[in-house]
């Protein structure tokens, strides 16, 4: 049974502050945690309820961690409530050690930035597009949203656990750096001239992508090699940031005819 001092402690990871403070977040539900558990995460406690158990997916989930010694606990749903993100909670959570995975600069050939992006879903999103194309690792800046919050984790769909992520870092400094290291800077652009199709994607590429209504800094730009846009033919008047880098990444990827990674 949990008392009061710890579940204050559980709750307190509902929010960036007792992240950072404790070093630690939650995950939510079978698949993440499967994630985790594949990826060798550190789950220091895994909470689930009597009618979640009865589920296939976190029966198996809670067998496995049971199976590995990770303390657990069957809680009643009020208190997994009390500690869940979500309207209507899996009845299964686990407590994660934080950790990212560091980017090795010098074997990379994609990376992303993300510069003040702070919708939590098009982060996440932008996460699980970038593994799924196979890029080696995104860098978030200090006001791009945190990569452990409940609904980054939720749309990252288990992404979290497999791409190397760089949290807080400062923009102008990281830029100039892989320019240095020969990275080719392509900024996402709503009004850039040349079209992401137009481009040439070298081996070695930064792509940057800004916030949603103000795009990316403008100390930025001068370090840009191109700016560079996905078309819109209609009336809309933008894309959403998550999917025109989901196109760019897809066009860069369909030109070298394999997997980028």
């Amino acid at each position: 049974m949990l008392t009061k001092a710890q579940l204050k402690q559980l709750r307190a990871l509902k929010q960036k502050k007792g992240r950072v403070s404790q070093g630690k977040f939650i995950i939510e539900g079978a698949r993440i945690c499967q994630e985790a558990l594949q990826a060798d995460a550190t789950l220091e406690l895994v909470l689930y309820t009597q009618d979640g158990f009865r589920t296939s997916e976190i029966k198996q989930v809670v067998t496995e961690i049971q199976r590995r010694g990770i303390p657990n606990l069957r809680v009643t749903s009020a208190v997994l409530k009390s500690l869940s993100d979500t309207i209507t909670p899996q009845g299964l959570l686990a407590v994660v050690q934080q950790w990212l995975s560091s980017i090795s600069l010098d074997r990379a050939k994609v990376l992303l930035l993300l510069d003040r992006v702070r919708d939590p879903g098009n982060v996440g999103s932008i996460i699980r597009t970038a593994d799924a194309v196979g890029a080696d690792g995104a860098i978030l800046t200090r006001e791009t949203a945190d990569p452990f919050s409940p609904k980054v984790l939720r749309s990252t769909m288990g992404s979290i656990f497999h791409l190397p992520i760089q949290a807080d870092a400062e923009p102008r400094g990281v830029v100039s750096d892989l320019k240095k290291r020969g990275f080719h800077i392509f900024i996402a652009e709503p009004r850039a001239k040349r079209s992401h199709t137009q481009i040439r994607y070298p081996q070695r590429f930064l792509l940057v992508v800004g916030n949603e209504a103000r795009g990316v800094g403008a100390n930025l730009r001068p370090l840009a090699d191109e700016l560079i846009r996905v078309p819109i033919l209609g009336r809309a008047e933008s894309l959403n940031v998550s999917m025109a880098a989901g196109i760019i990444l897809y066009e860069a990827l369909r030109q070298r005819g394999r997997r980028i990674r």
